[in-house]
């Protein structure tokens, strides 16, 4: 259906170079300046944001939510701590819906039978009056006054009968926070994952938004590979399920210390070996995406892709060799 060139070459992804599209960037240092200018105190802030943090506020969203986190009164130190996408959202979730009055749950239990609800009906949208008898009152509005919610938009004026999350971002944090536990009972996830495998085309962006907060939870990796390899070894998945962790590995991997239990998982038993490769298989087709992309695959910031070859070539298997021989071409393509 969409067929062709993408109409504007500077603003294509490489990716997709037969497809008619326009790919919407981050923003550039220009347009970071133009938008920061006009309140110093977000200007400020984002002069003396650490890499990631900086990186993280070309999106236009993210960087709203640290517009609306500074006018609320949060320290900018606070905030400079930020480093993932999960992280700010957990701030912004601190301070709008938490905040410090002990109703947090009531609160929260509001949105999870919202978010279920949407769910149910495979919707970001809900009809007011199917839920106002399972929610409170006070907590609904509460949420509507503090923009986590909102009514429909109708050329302007608000329809109140029909609610959404104010962004779909925080529709997708709400998921991956109250139905899905943010990740901490991995069995349970994908057993759900798996009787209702068409919901992963809802809701695989709270499924990343999960992944990417366990790579760095309690300061190991521990969380992230328990979920990754019980989502690789589960076969009723559909694939969108199962590349949510190789993608966010191949993005977040920065020392081959990161890939050690992965690398280790293909010396254990047969079972957990064949999660491993599963994996890895992925793991090496996302690469290929990234690469394709213009993210490099050798020189000093490429990762530890090289040394994760080296490392599978040990591995004495023949599905892994041919990982390895794909990666090595790539990389040789590249220099």
């Amino acid at each position: 259906m969409f067929s062709g060139t993408p109409p504007i070459p500077t603003n294509a992804d490489p990716e997709f170079r037969r497809v008619r599209h326009v790919a919407v960037t981050g923003l550039t240092d220009d347009e970071l300046i133009q938008v920061t200018s006009v309140w110093p105190a977000l200007l400020t802030a984002l002069q003396a944001a650490p890499e990631k943090l900086g990186a993280l506020l070309r999106n236009i969203f993210n960087l709203h939510l640290m517009a609306d986190l500074l006018r609320s009164g949060i320290l900018e130190s606070a905030v400079a701590g930020v480093r993932t996408q999960p992280e700010l959202l957990s701030l912004y979730w601190q301070h709008r819906v938490h905040r410090g009055d002990g109703k947090h749950d009531v609160r929260e239990l509001t949105l999870t039978t919202i978010a279920s609800h949407m769910i149910a009906a495979r919707s970001l949208q809900v009809i007011r009056s199917r839920v106002r008898a399972n929610v409170d009152s006070d907590s609904l509005v509460d949420l509507e006054q503090n923009d986590i919610l909102r009514a429909e938009d109708q050329g302007g004026v608000p329809n109140e009968d029909i609610l959404l999350f104010s962004h779909h971002v925080l529709f997708d944090y709400a998921v991956a926070r109250l139905i899905f536990g943010r990740g901490r009972d991995a069995p349970v996830l994908v057993q759900r994952l798996r009787e209702q495998r068409e919901l992963v085309f809802m809701l695989g962006p709270s499924l990343t938004l999960v992944l990417v907060e366990q790579w760095s939870v309690g300061g190991s990796r521990d969380a992230f590979w328990n979920l990754a390899l019980a989502l690789a070894r589960e076969p009723g998945l559909i694939g969108l399920a199962q590349l949510a962790a190789p993608m966010v590995a191949a993005e977040l991997s920065r020392d081959i210390t990161d890939l050690s239990p992965v690398l280790a998982a293909l010396k254990g038993t047969d079972a957990l070996r064949g999660s491993a490769e599963t994996f890895i298989q992925h793991l090496v087709g996302a690469l290929f995406v990234r690469h394709n992309a213009g993210a490099p695959l050798v020189g000093p910031n490429a990762g530890p892709w090289m040394a994760f070859a080296e490392r599978l070539a040990d591995s004495a298997s023949d599905r892994m060799m041919a990982m390895v021989r794909s990666l090595l071409a790539a990389a040789t393509e590249s220099l």
